[in-house]
């Protein structure tokens, strides 16, 4: 595609760290990277390898969003079913202040849709 003079380009990754990852990487002039995570140790194994990966490529890592961090009850109380962490850890690796994590909770309404 041929879109001209952009000033953002958005790329939105799958898991992982594969070929698709890599060869794009290698191929578009990439000047920061937004990590997104959830809160299980399970996604932090993926995150952590594309944070590897973004580093060997000389890309930062500018912020990381945690996704389903947790849900608010009627009463005003906060839950994590998924469990806490990954964000956390993900700053920690990539030496990002404690500001440039963002977490977003359970929205019902988004789920509902």
């Amino acid at each position: 595609a041929r879109w001209g003079e952009l000033d953002y380009l958005i790329l939105d990754f799958p898991p992982g760290t594969g070929d698709i990852q890599l060869t794009l990487c290698q191929s578009v002039p990439i000047t920061a990277a937004v990590v997104v995570t959830t809160p299980q140790a399970l996604a932090y194994a993926d995150v952590s390898k594309g944070i590897r990966m973004f580093a060997r490529l000389s890309v930062p890592v500018v912020s990381v969003v945690e996704n389903m961090s947790y849900f608010e009850a009627p009463d005003g109380q906060r839950y994590t079913p998924f469990g806490e962490g990954s964000g956390k850890r993900a700053i920690s690796e990539c030496g990002l202040p404690d500001s440039s994590l963002v977490q977003l909770p359970i929205a019902e309404n988004l789920s509902a849709a």
